[in-house]
């Protein structure tokens, strides 16, 4: 008799692979000789849509390089900010009143820039880099304390990440809305229905074969099984399902 897999506690990238794995027995094997080759059919398309669900949903080029965009701007505005509040105690007058005058500015945002959401982080760095090009006394300021270069790497990071943001809304936009949960649900129904045919022909028509596709769909059932039993003693939780 067939195992039972252990779905509820497979991770999502458990089930994607126990499904491929299982999809490759067939492949290797004859669903026709089986008698499966219908639900067969059916199950493999579901299983490659999985995989294909799952990979659109996981982390793009474009957002590692939006993260890695965020992380320079954040030092550029946190660099600032650390420069000008050392300046204050300055002992020339107006090298600390150039320092005061910056921090004035950057504390009209509430501080912490840095930790703002995207958004709400690009909109201030914004409006920084404007008063720095158009107001001529938070000019001088920046160019006493010698932070013109700063700023303006700190506009160009931040110009980069609103075009980088602005091809991820296009990307996404381009990508399938079904959720990698939902997906694994439907190989589930899938997976059950092949395994009742399997079981039913297996009984009624024995063969060499079908005890050989048991043996092989138990051990991988068997290993995913022993994973998650290794997982759930060590303590390790699974990862949150996809949104």
């Amino acid at each position: 008799m067939y195992l039972t897999p252990h779905f509820s506690a497979y991770r999502v990238d458990e089930s994607v692979e126990f499904f491929k794995e299982i999809e490759n027995v067939f492949n290797e094997g004859d669903p026709a000789a089986l008698q499966v080759e219908p639900e067969f059919i059916v199950y493999k398309k579901e299983s490659e849509i999985l995989r294909e669900v799952y990979k659109t949903g996981q982390k793009s080029v474009i957002t590692v390089k939006i993260e890695f965009k965020d992380k320079s701007r954040d030092k550029d505005i946190n660099g600032i900010t650390a420069l000008a509040k050392a300046y204050l105690h300055h002992y020339d007058a107006e090298i600390a009143d150039a320092a005061i005058l910056i921090l004035s500015e950057i504390d009209k945002y509430g501080g912490k820039i840095a930790k703002k959401n995207y958004q709400a982080e690009t909109a201030v760095l914004d409006d920084l880099v404007d008063l720095y090009k158009t107001k001529a006394e938070f000019n001088a300021a920046v160019q006493k304390l010698n932070m013109a270069d700063w700023f303006t790497h700190m506009e160009t990071e931040n110009n980069d990440f609103k075009v980088l943001m602005k091809q991820r809304d296009e990307e996404e936009a381009g990508k399938p809305k079904q959720k990698t949960s939902d997906q694994i649900s439907v190989c589930i129904e899938k997976y059950e229905k092949l395994i009742m045919h399997l079981t039913a022909y297996g009984i009624t028509q024995p063969s060499e074969l079908h005890e050989t596709v048991e043996n092989m769909i138990n051990q991988i059932i068997e290993k995913y099984n022993n994973i998650q039993r290794r997982g759930r003693k060590s303590g390790e939780e699974p990862p949150a399902e996809d949104e």
